[in-house]
């Protein structure tokens, strides 16, 4: 995941996440600023570059489609979620 969201923006750090009201895992990729956020979101293949990771780790295919992939910026994370990570996955 860190590596594909590298190609868009080379600082960006991408981790795993289990948060209870989403019930499955979901991946986060963090930029430092929301201008970084939005030109990586624009990339038109991201999503199904992510998706082809998850099937090469081995992930199921019947999973793979519903597994949420979410890109946010430290900007946002402090501005609207007091730097946590963990509030804004919970935020529908």
């Amino acid at each position: 995941m860190e590596m594909i969201a590298r190609r868009y923006c080379p600082t960006a750090k991408a981790f795993g996440w289990r948060g209870s009201r989403i019930g499955q895992p979901s991946f986060c990729v963090e930029v430092a600023t929301d201008e970084q956020r939005d030109r990586v979101v624009q990339e038109s293949s991201l999503y199904q570059q992510l998706q082809n990771a998850l099937y090469a780790a081995g992930y199921a295919s019947n999973v793979v489609p519903s597994i949420h992939f979410r890109i946010e910026s430290w900007e946002t994370l402090d501005r609207e979620y007091g730097g946590s990570w963990w509030d804004a996955m919970e935020m529908p």
